[in-house]
């Protein structure tokens, strides 16, 4: 693959609402891969809940229903949030996260467990009070070798920064 080309395109539909103090989020995921890798889908399930001004906690659970019809990703994620201006938001976080067994033998891995960690630092930009864009980059590497292999161990993490660009619509 040419180092410009897309490797991974994401189509998302969610649907989220709150419980009390508890942001709920549920939604299909569309994995699309341009460079000929199988495509698939996960439907998901996010938990998230404010613990002080800024400062949030979060957990996403994954089953993918197509590919490897499984079990496939949780992540336990800290972020924080601060407002710049009324319209324009900056996001700094991190998170932690567990592979099924399927997963990660599909990803080039051994077995499942405690599966990767990522940094990553985002900023929106509210254009109404309906459409929002935003921008980001996200650090991401191996917890453990065995789980989420290189790409020069046999396995198919080969890149470890990438951006998101997002348009997003609430109503």
């Amino acid at each position: 693959m040419n180092s410009r080309e897309f490797s991974e395109v994401d189509l998302t539909v969610s649907y989220g609402f709150s419980l009390d103090r508890v942001d709920v989020g549920v939604g299909v995921i569309s994995y699309l891969f341009p460079a000929g890798a199988e495509e698939t889908a996960e439907v998901y399930l996010s938990l998230g809940m404010e613990i002080i001004s800024g400062l949030s906690t979060g957990l996403d659970i994954y089953y993918d229903i197509d590919a490897v019809d499984a079990f496939t990703y949780a992540k336990l994620s800290l972020a924080y949030a601060y407002d710049i201006t009324d319209k324009l938001g900056l996001e700094i976080g991190g998170s932690i996260g567990y592979a099924g067994d399927k997963f990660a033998k599909n990803a080039g891995g051994d077995d499942g467990g405690f599966y990767d960690y990522t940094l990553s630092l985002s900023m929106g930009y509210k254009i109404t009070e309906a459409w929002r864009v935003s921008a980001g980059v996200t650090y991401v590497d191996a917890l453990d070798n065995d789980n989420l292999k290189e790409t020069s161990s046999g396995g198919l993490l080969d890149t470890n920064t990438y951006g998101i660009v997002g348009v997003s619509y609430s109503f």
